[in-house]
């Protein structure tokens, strides 16, 4: 009998100073689903297809566990799409803060970045090799 792998899901945590409007922006301009998001626990989870980004209120306001404050090129989250090139248009149709274009990088990846309401940095690409 196969045994399922190990390691099954993973979810990032970005530090907000609002879990509701947070969720709300995500839903609205990334198209996620709001699967919970409450003020009152300070907590709340969005999701879209497989991937899901988990939302915690900052104990400090304008607190965020953001790497990509210490490094210009960095970024906080990298989503494996299956067409980079179609995403990038609709988050572009949809007012979502781009970075950059699509473009294929070195490490056989064509893909780009936003910038969400908190500042968090996501990355999007599909394979090229």
């Amino acid at each position: 009998m196969e045994q399922s792998p190990q390691f099954q899901f993973a979810a990032p945590v970005f530090l907000v100073d609002d879990v509701v409007k947070t969720a709300e922006w995500y839903r609205d301009f990334m198209s996620f689903r709001i699967r919970f998001a409450s003020s009152d626990h300070g907590f709340g989870i969005v999701d879209r297809d497989n991937i899901e980004i988990h939302l915690m209120r900052a104990n400090t306001p304008g607190a965020r566990n953001s790497i990509t404050a210490a490094k210009e090129n960095g970024g906080d989250l990298y989503v494996f799409v299956r067409d980079a090139d179609e995403l990038y248009k609709e988050f572009r149709a949809g007012g979502v803060e781009m970075l950059e274009d699509p473009a294929d990088q070195f490490y056989g990846m064509r893909d780009f970045r936003v910038r969400d309401l908190n500042g968090y940095v996501i990355g999007f690409g599909h394979s090229v090799r």
